[in-house]
């Protein structure tokens, strides 16, 4: 167990093991929850590994600070503070470390005994669904207003020229949605990321399907290989397509054949929105790069 701290998650079992801990009772009852957590962690470790305490005390603090710390794991967690378990791994460490260690667990045992908040929401900060189908066309709209163009060492404009395309529709075509990562708890959760071809095109409104069958490409430089590639990921997130107005134009599924297993791609999250780096300015740049070609 990797260890840099005192603190109840500063080492590597307790932070494997919160992203696990969301999915756990964002899925099941609490009770159902930590059955199933329990039985998941003795899959790597035992009762009496040092592991078994980082597992206790941070399943605990995590549950109390949620507002869905039950009597049972907060008297199981005590118990095994009181009993000093695993810490003559600290007294080896040195008298500093241990002293640091007890008091860090001195206030995790006041905060357990002391009154917790209303239970809170819990959910996975993952991508949970994979929007859209492989070759669904989609127009969404620009948004350049306000912001900084941030991609002048790639194509120069000027932020007048970039603000131009503000309200203004282009059209993306879904090649693949790619899970990043799965639960090891609950295997259905995943974070859900989606790989989109951009045509080299703009459209003062939203644009008819017949207007898409003979766009270009769009030309973005890929972040990675640095080979030229119209395919960038995002978040499949709905709230930043709503945002933008999309609508479904239809599907091709055929068109995007070629570009499945193109490893090249292009990072143009639109979480990403700021003067720095904002998806509108790379798609802009690997527009105008395509039509000057």
């Amino acid at each position: 167990m990797g260890t840099w701290g005192a603190g109840i998650w500063s080492d590597d079992t307790a932070q494997d093991l919160r992203s696990e801990y969301t999915c756990a009772f964002f899925k099941y009852s609490v009770e159902e929850a930590v059955q199933k957590l329990d039985d998941y962690v003795r899959t790597n470790f035992g009762d009496d590994d040092d592991e078994w305490c980082s597992y206790r005390y941070s399943l605990a603090d995590f549950m109390w600070k949620k507002g869905i710390l039950t009597p049972e794991i907060r008297d199981r967690t005590i118990s095994l503070i009181d009993s000093g378990f695993a810490l003559d791994t600290w007294e080896e460490a040195g008298k500093s470390a241990l002293k640091e260690r007890k008091k860090v667990l001195d206030k995790l045992r006041a905060q357990l005994l002391s009154a917790q908040s209303a239970p809170k929401k819990i959910k996975p900060a993952v991508h949970l669904n994979n929007y859209f189908e492989p070759g669904d066309l989609i127009a969404i709209q620009l948004k350049t207003a306000g912001k900084k163009y941030a991609e002048n060492r790639i194509y120069p404009l000027s932020d007048f020229d970039f603000h131009s395309f503000d309200g203004k529709y282009i059209v993306i075509q879904k090649v693949s949605g790619n899970a990043s990562w799965h639960s090891s708890l609950v295997p259905e959760i995943c974070d859900y990321w989606l790989r989109f071809r951009l045509f080299a095109a703009t459209f003062d409104t939203v644009p008819s399907f017949e207007q898409t069958l003979s766009l270009p490409d769009a030309v973005f430089n890929d972040n990675y290989s640095r080979g030229l590639t119209p395919v960038f990921w995002c978040e499949s997130s709905l709230v930043y397509f709503k945002r933008r107005k999309y609508v479904l134009l239809g599907n091709r599924y055929e068109d995007i054949m070629r570009l499945a297993d193109d490893p090249k791609e292009h990072m143009a999250t639109f979480g990403n929105d700021y003067d720095h780096i904002n998806p509108d300015s790379s798609f802009i740049a690997a527009i105008l790069r395509a039509k000057s070609q």
